[in-house]
C-alpha cells in the first residue's frame, strides 16, 4: 500500500494536504525503502490572547511519522529445504489535537490491525488511548510481540541446525549452503531490530521532552514516558538476542567449515598414502626392469643375424657380420630423433601455456577496466 503512493502523485499530493506537517520526503522512494526512522511535530498554542504562559490553558497538537520493518519466518513445509519468510515494511502516521486523535497504519500485518481494533473497541481501554501518544503505547506493545516472535523464530532455526548436525558435525555441502541462507536472516534480524529499538527510544525521548513542557497532559505524558522506557528496554533485550543468534550462526559456520577442511585434509592424506603405495610398486618394477635390462639387451643383440656360431668353423668362436655398424647407427639416430621430437613438444607446450595465461590476464584487465568506467 505504501508503495502505491510512489506511482500515484495525485493521491500523494492529497495526503500531503491533510498532513501538512509531515515532510514530503515521507512519501518518497527513499523513505519507502528505508529500514526505520522517526519524526515528530509538536505545537503548543495558548488558548488566550498573547504569548503562552505556564499557567495558561494551551492547545496541544502532536503529529508523528515513523517506520519499522520486521522479517517474519513462516512455517516451512517438509518438501522445501530452505526457510520461508515474509517482510513487513510498516509505516505509521499519528495526529493528536483537541479535535482529533488517530493512528494511520500502512502495510502492517492483518493480525496486528485486528488486535489494535479489538483493544480500541474495548470500553476499559478508552483511557489508554486518550491523550497524546496514547495510540503509540498500544501499538508498540503489539510491535514488541512481532519482534519477539521474529527473533525467537530465528533462534529456533539455529537450534534445529545445531541439533541436526550430530555430535561429530555435518560436512554435507547442502547443509553448508543452508547455513549461508539462514545467516541472511540473522543479519536482517539485527538490522530490523536495531532500527526499531532506535525508533522506540526516539518515541520515549519525545514523550519525555513533551512532558517537561507546561501542558495539561503532563502527568499522563510522564506515565507514558516511563512505559516507553520500559518498552525500549525490552527491545534492547530482543536486539541482544538477535546478536546472539548471529554469533551462534557464525560459530556454526566456522565449525562446519573446519570440519569440511579436516575431511578434505583426511582425503588428501588418503590420496597421498595411495600415491605412496603406487610409487613403491613403480619403484619395484623399475628395479626389476633395470636388473634384467642388460641381459635382455645382450640376448637380443646376439640373437640377431649379425652374429653366427658354428662349432666346426673359426675354431668354435662366434663371428659377426661387417655390417653390424648399421644397427648402431640406425638405433642412435632414431633415439636422437625421438629426443628431438620430445624437446620440440615441450617447448610448444610452454609457449601455449604462457599464451593462455597472457590471454587470461588480458581478459581480467579488460573486465576491471569496464568496471572502473563511470
Amino acid at each position: 500500500m505504501y508503495n502505491h503512493f510512489l506511482n500515484d502523485p495525485v493521491l500523494r499530493q492529497e495526503l500531503c494536504k491533510h498532513f501538512p506537517n509531515i515532510p514530503r520526503m515521507f512519501w518518497s522512494k527513499t523513505c519507502v525503502q528505508h529500514n526505520g526512522f522517526f519524526g515528530a511535530k509538536t505545537s503548543i498554542a495558548s488558548s488566550t490572547s498573547g504569548a503562552a504562559s505556564p499557567n495558561s490553558a494551551s492547545a496541544l497538537s502532536v503529529q508523528t511519522w515513523f517506520r519499522m520493518i520486521v522479517k517474519s519466518i513462516k512455517p516451512t513445509p517438509k518438501n522445501i529445504d530452505f526457510t520461508q519468510y515474509q517482510w513487513y515494511e510498516m509505516s505509521f502516521i499519528s495526529a493528536f489535537s483537541e479535535n482529533r486523535n488517530f493512528l494511520l497504519c500502512l502495510d502492517t500485518p492483518r493480525s496486528l490491525v485486528y488486535t489494535l481494533l479489538d483493544i480500541v473497541s474495548e470500553e476499559e481501554n478508552k483511557d489508554i488511548i486518550t491523550g497524546p501518544y496514547g495510540f503509540h503505547q498500544v501499538l508498540l506493545e503489539q510491535l514488541m510481540v512481532l519482534y519477539d516472535e521474529s527473533v525467537w523464530d530465528i533462534a529456533f532455526i539455529m537450534r534445529n541446525n545445531e541439533k541436526s548436525k550430530g555430535p561429530m558435525g555435518n560436512t554435507d555441502l547442502h547443509y553448508f549452503i543452508k547455513l549461508y541462507e539462514d545467516s541472511r536472516h540473522t543479519v536482517h534480524s539485527i538490522e530490523a531490530t536495531q532500527e526499531a529499538t532506535k525508533v522506540f527510544e526516539c518515541i520515549a525521548s519525545q514523550c519525555a521532552s513533551l512532558a517537561i513542557q507546561q501542558t495539561t497532559h503532563r502527568e499522563l505524558l510522564s506515565a507514558r514516558s516511563e512505559m516507553f522506557k520500559f518498552q525500549h528496554s525490552m527491545m534492547q533485550g530482543f536486539l541482544a538476542r538477535a546478536v546472539s543468534n548471529d554469533r551462534r550462526m557464525g560459530n556454526e559456520q566456522n565449525l562446519t567449515s573446519n570440519l569440511m577442511s579436516q575431511l578434505d585434509a583426511k582425503t588428501n592424506v588418503d590420496i597421498a598414502m595411495a600415491t605412496k603405495d603406487d610409487g613403491v610398486a613403480m619403484k619395484t618394477i623399475a628395479i626389476v626392469t633395470m636388473t634384467f635390462l642388460p641381459a635382455t639387451f645382450v640376448s637380443a643383440l646376439l640373437g640377431m643375424n649379425f652374429f653366427a656360431y658354428d662349432p666346426d668353423a673359426h675354431g668354435g668362436h662366434i663371428t659377426y657380420s661387417h655390417d653390424l655398424w648399421m644397427y648402431f647407427v640406425i638405433s642412435i639416430v632414431l633415439t636422437l630423433i625421438l629426443f628431438a621430437i620430445w624437446w620440440v613438444w615441450q617447448q610448444y607446450r610452454k609457449k601455449w601455456m604462457a599464451s593462455s595465461r597472457l590471454e587470461d590476464a588480458s581478459a581480467m584487465e579488460h573486465a576491471f577496466a569496464v568496471l572502473q568506467k563511470p
